[in-house]
Protein backbone atom coordinates (compact mmCIF):
# COMPACT_ATOMS: atom_id res chain seq x y z
CA UNK A 1 0.00 0.00 0.00
CA UNK A 2 1.12 3.57 -0.78
CA UNK A 3 1.22 6.04 1.89
CA UNK A 4 -0.30 9.37 1.06
CA UNK A 5 3.07 11.01 2.26
CA UNK A 6 5.11 9.67 -1.09
CA UNK A 7 6.30 6.14 0.52
CA UNK A 8 8.28 7.73 2.76
CA UNK A 9 8.21 5.87 6.36
CA UNK A 10 8.30 8.96 8.56
CA UNK A 11 6.80 12.43 7.51
CA UNK A 12 6.17 15.78 9.51
CA UNK A 13 3.56 18.50 8.12
CA UNK A 14 2.33 21.85 9.13
CA UNK A 15 -0.90 22.34 7.62
CA UNK A 16 -2.26 26.07 7.27
CA UNK A 17 -6.09 26.93 6.72
CA UNK A 18 -7.28 30.94 5.52
CA UNK A 19 -9.04 33.30 7.88
CA UNK A 20 -8.33 31.03 11.27
CA UNK A 21 -4.94 31.19 13.16
CA UNK A 22 -5.24 27.75 13.96
CA UNK A 23 -2.83 24.88 12.46
CA UNK A 24 -2.80 21.02 12.55
CA UNK A 25 1.17 19.34 13.05
CA UNK A 26 0.26 15.98 10.87
CA UNK A 27 3.16 13.20 11.88
CA UNK A 28 3.17 10.14 9.48
CA UNK A 29 4.66 7.41 11.03
CA UNK A 30 4.55 3.78 9.76
CA UNK A 31 1.42 4.31 8.20
CA UNK A 32 -0.40 5.50 11.24
CA UNK A 33 -1.29 9.57 11.05
CA UNK A 34 -1.68 11.62 13.75
CA UNK A 35 -2.79 15.29 13.94
CA UNK A 36 -1.61 17.93 16.46
CA UNK A 37 -4.00 21.07 16.47
CA UNK A 38 -2.11 23.86 17.39
CA UNK A 39 -3.14 27.65 18.14
CA UNK A 40 -1.36 29.30 15.56
CA UNK A 41 1.41 28.98 13.18
CA UNK A 42 4.22 29.50 15.63
CA UNK A 43 2.62 26.88 18.29
CA UNK A 44 2.87 24.31 15.36
CA UNK A 45 6.41 25.23 13.96
CA UNK A 46 7.16 24.46 17.68
CA UNK A 47 5.52 21.11 17.71
CA UNK A 48 6.91 20.26 14.35
CA UNK A 49 10.53 19.91 15.40
CA UNK A 50 10.13 18.42 18.50
CA UNK A 51 7.77 15.60 16.13
CA UNK A 52 11.18 15.79 13.58
CA UNK A 53 13.24 15.21 16.86
CA UNK A 54 11.37 12.29 18.15
CA UNK A 55 10.86 10.53 15.44
CA UNK A 56 14.50 11.12 13.89
CA UNK A 57 13.28 12.93 10.98
CA UNK A 58 16.28 15.58 9.66
CA UNK A 59 14.60 19.05 10.68
CA UNK A 60 12.69 19.59 7.27
CA UNK A 61 9.14 19.59 7.51
CA UNK A 62 7.05 20.71 5.04
CA UNK A 63 4.43 23.70 5.43
CA UNK A 64 1.24 23.32 2.79
CA UNK A 65 -1.49 25.59 2.78
CA UNK A 66 -5.12 24.10 2.94
CA UNK A 67 -8.21 26.22 1.01
CA UNK A 68 -10.43 24.14 2.98
CA UNK A 69 -11.53 25.60 6.56
CA UNK A 70 -10.10 23.16 9.38
CA UNK A 71 -12.39 20.33 10.70
CA UNK A 72 -14.25 19.78 13.62
CA UNK A 73 -12.48 17.31 15.81
CA UNK A 74 -14.68 17.81 18.94
CA UNK A 75 -18.12 18.18 17.66
CA UNK A 76 -20.73 15.45 19.34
Amino acid sequence: MVSPFDGRVAEVRVRRYPDTPECDVVVLFREQTMVLRCRDYSQAVKWAKIECKSYKIPDDFTVERVEAQPPNYYSE
